[in-house]
């Protein structure tokens, strides 16, 4: 399916963008049309799926040595249009919080080098996370303890 074919892309342009993720090959050692996920089964590490459709619906990728901007991490949140789990804690990602994370429930950046302010719209607009964690990195501002359900 052509969604698929833009996961492989996404994907891709994601590892590029944080200098190569090691254990992400290069091209999927799956036929082109096939996608991240076979029979709900994740071929990439760190890569979730869904089992019933088929789709990357998080990325795990704690601690990978990873060197980038968020805006590519905001980039592929909205290319993945499955994604719902993030967790990108404890590497070196920098720049500053998009104004809102819409329809991840999970978001994890904890530890990075992410700046700036926490915008105003962010949780307003980011309503269906249900756990965050922006520790350890150089954020300015707070966010409401209760907004877990």
């Amino acid at each position: 399916s052509n969604s698929w074919c833009n996961e492989i892309v996404s994907l891709t342009r994601f590892r590029d963008d944080f200098g190569g993720i090691s254990s992400w090959p290069l091209s999927p050692l799956v036929p082109a049309d096939a996608g991240p996920c076979v029979d709900g089964k994740s071929l990439w590490d760190g890569v979730s799926c869904d089992e019933t459709n088929g789709h990357v619906t998080g990325l795990a990728l704690p601690a990978k040595q990873l060197l980038g901007n968020l805006s590519s991490v905001v980039n592929i949140k909205q290319r993945l249009q499955y994604l719902e789990t993030l967790n990108l804690s404890r590497n070196f990602i920098t720049g500053s919080l998009p104004s809102s994370f819409s329809s991840l429930t999970f978001l994890d950046l904890s530890h990075n080098a992410i700046s700036d302010v926490i915008p105003s719209t962010f949780l307003s607009s980011s309503s269906s996370l249900h756990y965050i964690n922006l520790r350890n990195n150089n954020i300015d501002g707070m966010i409401s303890a209760n907004i877990s359900t």
